[in-house]
C-alpha cells in the first residue's frame, strides 16, 4: 500500500510541477539545472512522500484498532452467552 501511495504521490508532484512551470521536474542527471533547484525539489518531494506515508500508516493503524476492538467486544458477548447459567 505504501509503495503505491509513494508512486502516486511522486507522479502527482511531477505532474503538478509540469503544469505549473511547463518544464519537467529537476533531475539530478540534468546539468542545465542548478544544484540548489535539484536539492529543493528533492527535499519537497521527500517531505510530501514522508507525510503521506505517516498518514497512511496512522490511518491503517486506527482502522486496525477499531476492527480489533469490535472483534474483542463481539467475542466477549459470545463467550458470556456460551456460559451455562
Amino acid at each position: 500500500m505504501t509503495i503505491t501511495a509513494t508512486w502516486a504521490t511522486r507522479k502527482g508532484l511531477n505532474n503538478a510541477y509540469q503544469k505549473r512551470t511547463g518544464k519537467n521536474p529537476p533531475n539530478a542527471a540534468d546539468d542545465n539545472v542548478s544544484i540548489g533547484r535539484i536539492i529543493l525539489w528533492a527535499a519537497i518531494t521527500a517531505a510530501v512522500v514522508a507525510t503521506v506515508d505517516v498518514l497512511i500508516n496512522r490511518t491503517l493503524r486506527a482502522v486496525d484498532d477499531v476492527i480489533t476492538q469490535r472483534e474483542t467486544s463481539t467475542n466477549s458477548v459470545a463467550i458470556e452467552a456460551d456460559k451455562p447459567s
